[in-house]
């Protein structure tokens, strides 16, 4: 939805600018790169953002040019959606300053209209923020210091990354479609489109959480410039039907390799969650492996009754990511023995992998023993090389016993507190048998 959205406003502000046939091969361009292919069909605000991104993007340039006030306040309604779908979209508040000083024209941000607009965006966006910064002030510092760079090697990282990700052919067609801009293209959509850019860049380079993934922000910008070479650059008719022929060409391509495109995939999480399903009534399962997530989403979607409860953040826990910090919970093997004891946990899923901290060593030493008893192991099958050979391991705790603890703490380094769960809420902890009913509250 989020994709089909994006593409029309992306279609539509390109035949504002330029035509209808500019418009869609810059719009097929677009939907047909690999990364907008990956990114349509995973779990993750890439697309979403960079819609509603557009969609703000495209009002404001159109204030700017007819100075409509219908236009200023769709403006800020979708400026207001984009900041509460991902933080990244701040870098169009950058993009809005910079528009100003290259058109100069600054009687559109000082007057009534817009001073109600920019108080709406507060009244929209301002509490969550707000919230955020309060309760997670420390995750938020912690997230936009990380993956610090120097020299360089910061003001580079995104340039280096683009040839890879937006492909080197395009790249080198949107760059000579920059420069040679001036010829067909008019003054004041250049300077818009070039501050899209520099906006994008001067963000996400002094952001410290650097993502190749951001570099999808420019991708509009960048297929404007390849196209409009190939569709408003040529003066002459026959060449320049021509070159339209090329870009249509250019779209057939992509088209023809985005159709055997293979997204990343891994599978086989689905088993393990069966066979637990299936086969037990219920119990607590320790999971420690890659993508918790997957093993989770399986037990959810097979178990709505929530006869099971997996824990994951046991034996350690990240702030945002490894690199930012991490804690380890449990130190010793008997640690992780009073781990099993105080919990009640029954199962065991631990990834065939070298573990990357203590605490998980001594868990697979632990599951080795006479205490448990090995269920089965379940390759994970991927078309990525660093999943190869990769297997989950489920074992059964034969000394099983209700929990001994009362409550269930869930370590929180994001937040200014834990979580805490009461045990007793969940009638199957103290079941050893298939319960019929729902599980508590």
């Amino acid at each position: 939805m989020f994709a089909a959205l994006l593409l029309y406003n992306w279609f539509r502000l390109v035949e504002e600018l330029q035509d209808a046939f500019t418009a869609a091969v810059s719009t097929a361009v677009l939907g047909l790169l690999p990364l907008m292919l990956l990114f349509e069909k995973a779990v993750m605000l890439e697309i979403p953002s960079l819609a509603l991104v557009v969609c703000s993007i495209r009002y404001w340039i159109d204030y700017l040019d007819r100075g409509r006030k219908r236009s200023l306040y769709a403006f800020g309604l979708w400026l207001s959606a984009a900041l509460l779908c991902k933080q990244t979209s701040v870098f169009v508040l950058l993009f809005c300053v910079l528009t100003l000083v290259a058109t100069g024209k600054w009687e559109r941000l000082w007057n009534r209209d817009a001073a109600k607009v920019a108080a709406l965006v507060c009244v929209l966006v301002g509490p969550f923020y707000g919230f955020m910064l309060v309760s997670q002030g420390n995750a938020v510092a912690q997230d936009l210091g990380s993956h610090r760079m120097s020299g360089f090697e910061k003001w580079t990282f995104y340039w280096r990354t683009l040839p890879r990700l937006f492909s080197a052919p395009l790249l080198a067609l949107s760059v000579l479609g920059i420069a040679l801009a001036r010829r067909w293209n008019a003054q004041e959509q250049f300077s818009v489109m070039i501050s899209w850019l520099v906006a994008g860049y001067a963000t996400f380079t002094f952001f410290g959480q650097r993502e190749e993934r951001f570099a999808i922000y420019w991708f509009p910008v960048l297929v404007y410039f390849a196209a409009g070479l190939l569709t408003q650059y040529f003066r002459l008719a026959r060449v320049r039907f021509a070159m339209r022929w090329v870009a249509v060409a250019l779209v057939c391509f992509l088209a023809a390799r985005g159709w055997s495109y293979e997204r990343p995939y891994i599978s086989g999480y689905q088993n393990v969650a069966s066979r637990l399903v299936q086969t037990y009534g219920s119990g607590i399962v320790l999971f420690d492996g890659r993508v918790p997530g997957n093993f989770v989403f399986y037990m959810r979607a097979l178990d709505p009754h929530r006869q099971f409860l997996v824990l994951r953040k046991s034996l350690y826990v990240n702030d945002v990511r490894r690199s930012a910090s991490s804690q380890e919970l449990v130190h010793s093997r008997e640690d992780v023995m009073d781990l099993f004891k105080n919990l009640g946990i029954r199962f065991v899923v631990v990834s065939e992998e070298d573990p990357e901290f203590n605490s998980q060593r001594i868990l697979r030493d632990f599951v080795q023993s006479a205490q448990f008893h090995l269920l089965g192991r379940f390759p994970i099958a991927s078309n990525q090389a660093n999943w190869s050979g990769y297997s989950l391991l489920l074992y059964e705790n034969k000394n099983w016993a209700p929990p001994v603890n009362q409550w269930l703490s869930i370590r929180m380094l994001t937040l200014n507190h834990d979580i805490v769960v009461p045990l007793d809420r969940f009638d199957f902890v103290h079941n050893t048998v298939k319960p019929t009913g729902m599980v508590g509250k």
